[in-house]
């Protein structure tokens, strides 16, 4: 086990000084192909820790991060939050999915006060969000299992303002899931706002920390 200690560098002074985790974005291990960037590059430095015995690696997709499945990817917040918590916890759409299949999401106030509301006044509701499979931040089948419990329930206008992706999923892929939800679900008034500007994804995006490490508020 005698290497397994860390030795001190001998161009240190003795003084105490922090110990610096160093988290680099993009950096992973992944196929060696042309897809693979850091792959192509030249990196000495990252090469020979490999060789080192404290060397491991870290699974940083799938069930590992909190993730739904195997099968999603992770990111930069999945990592972050689960190397910063120091333990495994459930994502933003696995947080979701759980609401979803306990039912717990249509049992709540919020939910049951939107839909009367809506029927009382003959109103239309309004489902405002990103509209996707990336499961990172949210899944295109969340919206429509709320879109279907809201019929159920007697509501007959929809309208869905919907935020594209193009981060989690492919570019140019935002009319795949339009088409979707329109073959999917039967409403005669479902109607469907389409935000395209880069800009108001990507705050989006990013303000969707607030509704993740917010969830208990409404779980």
């Amino acid at each position: 086990m005698t290497s397994l200690i860390l030795k001190k560098h001998p161009k240190f002074s003795q003084k105490k000084r922090p110990l610096v985790l160093i988290i680099m974005d993009g950096i992973g291990i992944g196929p060696k192909s042309d897809s693979n960037a850091v792959h192509l590059a030249t990196t000495p430095f990252l090469d020979s820790l490999s060789s080192l015995p404290l060397y491991t690696e870290l699974q940083a997709h799938g069930i590992a991060v909190g993730m739904p499945s195997n099968n999603d990817m992770g990111n930069s917040e999945v990592g972050h939050n689960a190397l910063g918590a120091g333990r495994i916890f459930k994502q933003g759409a696995s947080l979701v999915n759980n609401a979803i299949n306990s039912r717990k999401l249509f049992k709540k106030d919020t939910w049951i006060t939107c839909i009367k509301n809506c029927l009382k006044n003959k109103s239309t509701l309004h489902f405002i969000g990103l509209l996707s499979d990336g499961n990172v931040h949210s899944h295109i089948n969340h919206l429509k299992i709320m879109i279907e419990e809201a019929v159920k329930m007697g509501q007959k206008k929809i309208r869905l303002h919907i935020l594209l992706d193009g981060r989690d999923v492919g570019q140019k892929t935002a009319l795949n899931y339009i088409e979707n939800i329109h073959q999917k679900i039967d409403i005669p008034y479902l109607f469907i706002n389409w935000v395209i500007l880069p800009i108001v994804i990507v705050t989006f995006l990013h303000h969707s920390y607030f509704f993740t490490n917010s969830f208990q508020l409404s779980n």
